[in-house]
């Protein structure tokens, strides 16, 4: 008797991410309505959306920072977040990098590190801080966070985030407050940080430039709701007009000249 051959499909293995049918309420008000995503192990996904339609609300419950009104959170085999059950965020092998950064200001680099890694040794702690401060290029371990330039607070909110070695990696618009140029950089040491680390993501924007630049998956919110979600390039093309190849988002006009093809463009207010 033959057997058919086994079909690989994306998920054959469980994603490192899957929501079903999530919902959040304030008061009366759906913050987020009836979400369903996954997201592929050694991939990043791109939230995206105006101001207020949801994208942080939905990244806080997959980190445990807020409780679904109903719904699941599975993260890769393990339901986290169920009618019946609520794991904490320190229990989900996940970290986040915030919009506000929030470092201790009283703590130096190397301490920031020490204090999220716990009760390792000391000598594992030392080289895992080398070796962690060495990833992000950040060689001041001696530095309280008001002596790094704006550059060097990210790449510290982000040695922070990688220190317990998480499964999964949540951005909450950590770049949106520095210039061009900066940002350019940083997202490009970010997209080789997360490709050598393997490991899923989240990253939480309405920057179109650093969605299509960053992840390998769009899903594009709007009043709570998961309104299309796309490969980047789809995505990309998808938006780009016939007629002036731009579509607008928030106060910004974005260009995709030559976008599905080399993830650079043009803001334009």
């Amino acid at each position: 008797m033959k057997t058919g051959k086994i079909i690989q499909t994306e998920f054959a293995q469980p994603p490192a991410i899957k929501l079903h049918n999530l919902i959040k309420l304030f008061g009366h008000v759906p913050a987020v309505r009836d979400v369903t995503l996954k997201v592929k192990k050694g991939t990043t996904m791109a939230l995206v959306g105006p101001s207020g339609c949801g994208k942080t609300t939905l990244l806080r419950m997959i980190a445990g920072l807020a409780t679904p009104d109903s719904g699941e959170i599975w993260l890769g085999n393990n339901l986290v977040s169920s009618s019946a059950k609520l794991v904490p965020p320190y229990k989900r092998s996940l970290s986040m990098v915030f919009q506000d950064l929030a470092l201790w200001p009283h703590m130096t680099v190397r301490q920031h590190l020490s204090f999220v890694l716990g009760r390792e040794k000391k000598s594992v702690k030392n080289e895992t801080i080398h070796t962690i401060l060495e990833l992000v290029r950040l060689p001041k371990p001696d530095s309280y966070p008001h002596q790094l330039s704006g550059g060097e607070q990210q790449r510290l909110a982000i040695a922070r985030a990688l220190a317990p070695q998480p499964e999964i990696l949540l951005f909450d618009e950590p770049l949106s407050n520095l210039d061009p140029t900066l940002k350019s950089v940083l997202l490009a040491e970010i997209k080789e940080l997360l490709a050598r680390l393997d490991i899923a993501a989240v990253y939480v924007t309405h920057q179109w430039e650093e969605a299509i630049h960053l992840a390998e998956t769009v899903a594009e919110m709007d009043q709570g709701k998961i309104v299309r979600t796309a490969p980047v390039d789809q995505w990309a093309s998808a938006n780009a007009t016939a007629g002036d190849n731009a579509v607008s988002m928030g106060k910004g006009l974005y260009r995709f000249d030559s976008v599905a093809r080399t993830g650079k463009g043009t803001l334009k207010n």
